[in-house]
């Protein structure tokens, strides 16, 4: 397995002076809902053999980091992923809620085939920034709190492994880039891909911005 190492410059008042923090933003394993093209959301689904599999090896590519803690959403199929990865790369792990996947209300549970037939699917897959449904987040809402979560631990450490989702991930990689959030599945992870993010302190500026 390849591992996707991107790597994005961040400058911000809010990180540490003088000191750069190293991002590695890691996708869960598979699951067998991704392996059937069902819609997980916020349902805790496992990892299957494969995930499993997938997540000892880019652990394993990890290790050679010397990161300095792992966190991870708290949903099974991400905190399985970094579970393994605290393991063998040997750091100390703790899980934030705000590293959810996407909330997706009615959509949960059903197939890819399914939603063809929701007329809002159009409007998903072309404009998401602009989707709403019964019972989900928004994109922004998604991106807002995944920043806010990273913010809170990148000035903890100067290296950092977060374990999350594809479009949580996605939204906080599109935010760094100052790109808009229908650009989101451009920037669609690889389930046990990796991202990485350079983090540095600027005296100018109060939020992230790209370089």
């Amino acid at each position: 397995m390849c591992v996707r190492c991107d790597i994005i410059f961040l400058r911000s008042a809010n990180w540490r002076c003088f000191e750069i923090s190293k991002i590695y933003l890691v996708r869960h394993g598979q699951t067998d809902a991704n392996l059937h093209h069902i819609v997980q959301g916020q349902t805790d689904t496992p990892l299957n053999a494969i995930g499993m599999a997938q997540a000892k090896q880019v652990a394993k590519k990890l290790r050679v980091l010397q990161s300095e803690f792992v966190i991870s959403s708290d949903l099974k199929r991400a905190k399985q992923t970094a579970e393994i990865i605290a393991k063998i790369c040997q750091i100390p792990i703790g899980f934030d809620s705000r590293l959810r996947e996407m909330r997706l209300g009615v959509w949960e549970g059903k197939t890819f085939e399914d939603l063809e037939r929701d007329p809002s699917v159009k409007i998903w897959n072309e404009t998401p920034s602009r989707w709403k449904m019964d019972g989900a987040e928004t994109l922004e809402e998604v991106q807002k709190r995944m920043v806010n979560a990273i913010y809170k631990f990148a000035k903890l450490y100067n290296t950092l492994i977060v374990v999350s989702h594809g479009i949580a991930i996605s939204s906080f990689v599109l935010y760094t880039k100052i790109l808009p959030l229908d650009l989101m599945w451009e920037y669609l992870p690889d389930n046990a891909s990796v991202v990485k993010v350079i983090l540095e302190s600027d005296l100018e500026g109060e939020s992230l911005k790209s370089k």
